[in-house]
């Protein structure tokens, strides 16, 4: 996917006549190609040469296809925020499950006693869990958007009849 990236600005230097950039632009679509063709093979070894071959991938793409323009810079951003959010996404649903496994086993071997000895406490105790943490996100978010205004004097407040015009 990261050589997906590429293609814009591989259009674009070749209609520009940038040869570097279309350079680096091709060697940024076909490297990780090659590399997820080394890892399908599955021999010993191969998982480092796709690794090293991903990171010449990145570098030359790069750094050859620096001059490609504003819109290779805002892939590579798409694409890192929805690599995050895949990752991030997928460690909380491992965690998820594995905590909800885990209390479930405890719960239907008797470990928790009687009243927990239910196939629904593992869920009960993930979602409390995730509701501890919206409280504490909630917490930590009270500071960053206070007010920022000070408070008016009292003093300064009075209304009557000196205030009044005429």
């Amino acid at each position: 996917m990261m050589g997906l990236a590429f293609v814009p600005a591989a259009f674009f230097n070749l209609f520009a006549m940038r040869q570097t950039a279309l350079i680096g632009c091709l060697l940024g679509i076909g490297l990780p190609f090659i590399a997820a063709r080394i890892m399908k093979r599955g021999r010993r070894g191969d998982a480092r040469r796709a690794a090293v071959l991903m990171g010449v991938a990145a570098g030359l793409g790069t750094g050859l296809g620096a001059g490609a323009g504003p819109i290779i810079g805002l892939l590579f951003a798409l694409g890192a925020w929805g690599g995050v959010q895949a990752t991030c996404a997928g460690l909380a649903i491992a965690a998820g499950g594995g905590l909800r496994d885990a209390v479930s086993s405890l719960a239907s071997s008797g470990a928790l006693g009687d009243v927990l000895a239910h196939p629904g406490t593992g869920y009960a105790v993930v979602y409390h869990v995730e509701l501890l943490m919206l409280f504490f996100t909630l917490i930590a978010i009270g500071p960053l958007v206070r007010s920022s205004r000070r408070a008016v004097a009292p003093s300064s407040l009075k209304f009557g009849l000196p205030v009044l015009p005429g």
